[in-house]
């Protein structure tokens, strides 16, 4: 409190300074001061509570991605994901080298080709739809689980919220899809994605209907299960040891990957969090010059309660709860219309993307803010009220 109190110091006086000219009668009062000062409480507020509510739906969707799509055991990637354009892809005979080692299971491979739908660029993912649901998931929007079967008859395909958004695409729609062949057509079966493509316009197609129109036969990904009773040190010893011949990509154990993550995004929106805080402090300044002119204009009226036997504590008081009371006007206020800000934005965000996307009501983020306006309110009346307290009797009551 105290270095905050000092840093405040040089606005309080000059404005304490202005005592001599304010006494001619220059100083006028303004009712609405208070209203002005609980409101720039109240936009600030708000904006961080919808801010807040945005990311922690953003963390709980992307969460949820995350354990769905990449909930096998096995995880193999390239140094950086999502850039696959960039990437050496892993040749076929992998999945069978990987397949005879002891203790694997199910597993599926995913591979990539560049292409555009109209005027969007997109990245193609290709899996192998009997093998894929296996090992992973995507999460629809619009169809279900049905469409791996139809992805492995002719051209179908499922796309994500951003490309369907991009595209004006729906179910059962038709688009072209340009390829080194030229324009190819594919059904909508699908608008759903997973946690590496889910804010990236992407198309799903089997690996059949890849290698058919744009030539490729190269993994990006391998996932795999572990089988029962298999030996965990056993089959780490065999992959690393199949991945020397595979500098490209990378073993991670799927459990320890999904937590790396969580942990990853959790400690990118804690560093927003903080970038947030700051908008508060315009309100910590206004309180404080609001308290400080509210302090010259009751100077009579202070040293008329000194007169009649009002302590220097009950003085000090005073002055914090007017503080408080316009703190908890602007709080309230603030966290109302900062709720239904939050939850327009979710709308939005997941009308554009995905419906995953729901508001997750941020409930810690709320407790934070009331007590950040309180000790806001707290801290801006420090200054006024210690000079209130210390004003003379004698000059207070001969102040115009």
């Amino acid at each position: 409190v105290r270095p905050i109190a000092t840093a405040c110091r040089p606005a309080l006086d000059l404005a304490f300074a202005s005592e001599g000219r304010l006494a001619e009668g220059n100083l006028t009062r303004q009712t609405g001061r208070a209203a002005v000062t609980a409101s720039a409480m109240m936009v600030g507020l708000a904006i961080i509570i919808a801010i807040v509510g945005l990311f922690a739906s953003i963390e709980v969707a992307f969460t949820n991605y995350i354990d769905r799509s990449l909930a096998s055991d096995i995880i193999i990637l390239p140094p950086a994901i999502a850039l696959w354009g960039d990437q050496i892809g892993i040749d076929p005979q992998f999945e069978s080298r990987l397949a005879r080692i002891p203790g694997i299971g199910n597993w599926a491979s995913i591979r990539y080709a560049g292409a555009q739908v109209g005027d969007q660029t997109v990245q193609v993912l290709a899996f192998d739809p009997e093998t894929y649901p296996k090992v992973s998931a995507l999460t629809f929007d619009q169809g279900d689980d049905s469409a791996y079967a139809l992805m492995a008859k002719g051209r179908n395909a499922v796309i994500t919220g951003t490309l369907a958004s991009a595209a004006k695409l729906k179910l059962g729609d038709r688009f072209s899809l340009r390829t080194p062949d030229g324009l190819k057509s594919y059904r909508v079966v699908g608008v759903g994605g997973d946690y590496l493509s889910a804010k990236v316009n992407t198309v799903y197609i089997s690996q059949k209907n890849l290698a058919a129109d744009f030539h490729k036969s190269e993994d990006i990904i391998v996932l795999a299960n572990l089988s029962p009773n298999a030996n965990l040190t056993e089959v780490r010893s065999r992959i690393d040891a199949l991945l020397r011949d595979y500098p490209q990509v990378t073993l991670h154990w799927g459990a320890e990957w999904r937590a790396e993550q969580k942990q990853t995004l959790t400690a990118y929106l804690r560093g927003i969090y903080f970038v947030l805080a700051i908008l508060i402090l315009p309100s910590l300044l206004g309180l404080l010059n609001t308290l400080a002119v509210g302090v010259l204009e009751r100077t009579r009226e202070i040293g008329l309660l000194r007169a009649i036997g009002a302590t220097r504590g009950q003085i000090r008081r005073t002055v914090l709860a007017e503080s408080l009371l316009m703190g908890a006007a602007g709080t309230a206020l603030g966290l109302l219309a900062g709720l239904a800000l939050g939850y327009a934005l979710v709308a939005l965000m997941g009308a554009s993307m995905t419906s995953q996307i729901r508001y997750y009501f941020p409930g810690a983020g709320l407790v934070a803010a009331i007590a950040a306006a309180l000790l806001i309110a707290v801290l801006a009346s420090l200054l006024p009220a210690r000079q209130a307290a210390r004003l003379q009797i004698v000059q207070a009551l001969h102040y115009e």
